[in-house]
């Protein structure tokens, strides 16, 4: 029975490279006399583990991109619903402040709160395109307002903090991030030893994903292009059949 524990947690270490998804699992078999886990019991652990890394994350890369230690009361997906800390980064993100969501700020403080999400999406996401933000990462109202599509939400600010990484150029993580990134491992109950900086960015990768994002909007406008043409042509051969 040792030996199937330790070959199970040593092929689960294998497969998802997170130590602290063993170190559960290992606490979870404890707790439950040795047992080992059913593979359900597993893919739930394993689930929850990448949703708690999944809002570390984020709230590390909230607090980089507003300058302050983010720390909600509540989960991140929570914290965000109402699209207020979107329109606050698109506000310390604007490249041009006095014409950005500055302006809108006051006007959508007026609105009900139905529509103000949309507002604060849309200030959001006009911020990402005029930085040229992928359309991977770009989403819509509906995806805030869904909590089963709300991952999609704190992608995008984890982008957008390693987009303003990478402008910066290279250096550590900052006061806030750490503060930020302490207080969510405290809360998760992670030890001290578990705790790590944010993920290098990898720049490669990205790169990649936004030349691939390039080739895909040229193919369609080659392929509106060629279907233009071809419209032409069979107009002009239905005009000289008359």
């Amino acid at each position: 029975a040792q030996h199937t524990r330790t070959r199970t947690r040593t092929t689960m270490a294998a497969q998802t490279n997170g130590s602290d998804i063993v170190s559960a699992m290992d606490a979870s078999a404890a707790a439950d006399g040795g047992r080992v886990l059913s593979y359900e019991e597993k893919l739930a652990l394993y689930k929850k583990q990448r949703e708690l890394s999944l809002e570390r994350d984020a709230v590390v890369a909230i607090s980089f991109l507003l300058n302050e230690t983010f720390s909600p009361d509540e989960t991140v997906s929570e914290s965000i619903a109402d699209g207020e800390v979107l329109n606050r980064v698109a506000l310390a993100m604007s490249p041009n402040k006095s014409t950005g969501p500055q302006r809108q700020q006051s006007r959508v403080s007026r609105l009900n709160a139905f529509v103000r999400v949309s507002e604060n999406v849309n200030s959001y996401v006009r911020v990402c395109r005029q930085l040229g933000i992928p359309n991977t990462y770009i989403f819509t109202a509906e995806d805030l307002k869904n909590p089963n599509r709300r991952h999609r939400v704190l992608t995008s600010l984890i982008f957008l903090s390693r987009w303003k990484r990478q402008q910066q150029g290279p250096r550590g993580p900052t006061k806030v991030e750490l503060a930020a990134a302490q207080r969510m491992d405290e809360r998760n109950g992670i030890t001290p030893r578990a705790q790590a900086a944010p993920a290098a960015v990898d720049v490669a990768q990205e790169q990649k994903q936004q030349r691939a994002e390039k080739e895909r909007v040229e193919k369609e406008r080659m392929e509106k292009e060629r279907a233009a043409a071809e419209e032409r042509e069979r107009a002009a051969a239905e005009e000289r059949e008359r």
